[in-house]
């Protein structure tokens, strides 16, 4: 079923590593400080979040998926 599933998604795949290769392969090889600083920020902002409701699963799961 695997194989059957990445068969069928092939394209839908392909386009996603393409994006993603167009968005963060940045000519230097570094990420922009902006950037970097936002991701930052955001990934605090979360954990905030998550530490202030930790019985609310949804901010559990986002913690989760930072981790």
């Amino acid at each position: 079923m695997g194989f059957l599933e990445g068969y069928l998604t092939s394209k839908r795949i392909w386009n996603h590593y393409q994006n993603q290769n167009a968005n963060f392969n940045y000519p230097d090889g570094k990420m922009p400080a902006n950037t970097k600083e936002f991701i930052t920020e955001n990934r605090k902002w979360i954990e905030e979040m998550y530490q202030k409701s930790s019985s609310d699963s949804y901010w559990l799961h986002t913690w989760l998926l930072y981790r």
